[in-house]
């Protein structure tokens, strides 16, 4: 990922930042893209993600964002990093989802 400081003129790249340990993955998604993406609509955030071979866990990550920002009619202006450790086993029906989706918002 670069998140180094650009030439005079250029900005700093926003990304959201999702590490899972439970995965081992680190996936960074460019906020920029991800904002106007959600200022379409949700299925324009999913089309994106998808484009953006982002794995299924990160678009319940970048979803809850892309809410809240909605709520508060505010994006991040700085980079943002979640990191997504649990106990809750994904996959066995007992709403990792729904409890991943509640840490985050």
């Amino acid at each position: 990922l670069d998140t180094s400081s650009r030439g005079e003129g250029e900005e700093k790249k926003r990304l959201l930042e999702v590490s899972s340990e439970q995965f081992g993955e680190h996936v960074g998604i460019d906020l920029r893209k991800l904002e106007r993406a959600g200022k379409e609509s949700f299925r324009s955030v999913r089309r994106y993600l998808s484009a953006a071979s982002a794995p299924q866990w990160v678009y319940y990550a970048a979803g809850c964002l892309v809410c809240l920002c909605i709520q508060v009619d505010k994006y991040p202006q700085t980079s943002v990093r979640m990191h997504i450790a649990s106990q809750v086993p994904p996959g066995q029906g007992v709403s990792s989802s729904a409890s991943l989706e509640i840490a985050i918002i």
